[in-house]
């Protein structure tokens, strides 16, 4: 498990939101893609994915099938976890928190 990725389950489990981890999901007209993190209660209707790369040949079938995606970078051994900034922009993925601020 990546840093990114251990940070994407802390925060998605502090705030009950599912999450999967290395999401394999088949396209029907392109191929097979493999994301760092699928979190299906965010993003368009069918979830957002989470990248580390940007693949522009599979960005129009994404959005055409209902999933937004993001691409993030992987995170150094140094960085500090901070739920706050999880929260702002899962909100800009479309989260509404319960109780916040």
């Amino acid at each position: 498990m990546t840093k990114l990725q251990h940070e994407l389950l802390m925060a998605c489990s502090s705030l009950s939101l599912e999450i999967i981890l290395d999401y394999k999901l088949e396209l029907p007209l392109s191929k097979a893609v493999l994301s760092v993190a699928f979190i299906p209660n965010l993003g368009d209707v069918n979830g957002i994915l989470i990248f580390t790369k940007y693949d522009p040949t599979i960005t129009k079938e994404l959005i055409e099938n209902g999933y937004a995606y993001s691409v993030l970078e992987e995170l150094s051994l140094e960085s500090v976890y901070d739920l706050d900034s999880y929260i702002e922009m899962f909100k800009d993925w479309g989260y509404k928190p319960k109780k916040y601020g």
